[in-house]
């Protein structure tokens, strides 16, 4: 993915954390992750997106890794060791 592309994502996952993009008007079907390749082989009208449901997670059972200050996906600008953007 170009470096543009991850920002660009970066700021849409950013965003829908924030509650800022309501996506719920996207998703038309929602399977349990065990079964996301029911998801994938289900047939008829293509949906326009499908919600795949992860095990629920007991709040503070999850510790972030070492050294990490933000949750995955979340956005991050600045100068790489080349000197580029990312």
């Amino acid at each position: 993915m170009r470096r543009s592309e991850q920002r660009n994502f970066e700021a849409v996952l950013d965003l829908m954390a924030g509650g800022q993009i309501d996506v719920a008007p996207l998703i038309t079907r929602r399977f349990p992750l065990e079964r996301a390749v029911d998801a994938l082989l289900t047939s008829g009208e293509p949906p326009l997106g499908t919600l795949l449901e992860y095990p629920a997670v007991r709040a503070g059972s999850v510790q972030p890794a070492e050294g990490a200050d933000r949750p995955a996906g979340a956005g991050h600008a600045g100068a790489s060791k080349d000197g580029i953007e990312d």
